[in-house]
């Protein structure tokens, strides 16, 4: 067992018979590859307000790179037109990246609440 926090993780994928394909293969190589790639923890803040307005409209105020990015999910997300939402960035200032998608995990649920408490 994983012994993991999260329940039915970590996934796994599992087809065919491995140990019969090591069987049967012609050539068989062993080793070691280290890369050394690897991807940041961002520590960006990010930040969002989401208001209600009149018609079903809704104005984001989201710290992002990507402001269209985060209408574009947040319409389909609420099934709305995208006109419908409107997102503001006024500086975001010290954008390294953590910015330009992150921010979505963040604005989908804010603005979620909000439509649904108006």
């Amino acid at each position: 067992m994983h012994k993991s926090f999260f329940p039915g993780f970590p996934k796994r994928i599992i087809k065919g018979d491995a140990d019969k394909a090591f069987a049967e293969a012609d050539h068989i190589l062993e080793g070691e590859v280290h890369i050394g790639g690897q991807e940041h923890f961002y520590l960006e803040t990010n930040a969002v307000i989401v208001v209600p307005r009149e018609e079903n409209e809704l104005e984001v105020f989201c710290s992002t790179q990507h402001p269209t990015e985060i209408q574009k999910l947040i319409a389909h997300v609420l099934n709305i037109h995208i006109n419908r939402v409107n997102v503001r960035v006024k500086r975001i200032g010290g954008g390294f990246g953590g910015k330009e998608s992150r921010a979505a995990v963040l604005a989908i649920p804010v603005a979620l609440a909000a439509h649904r408490c108006v």
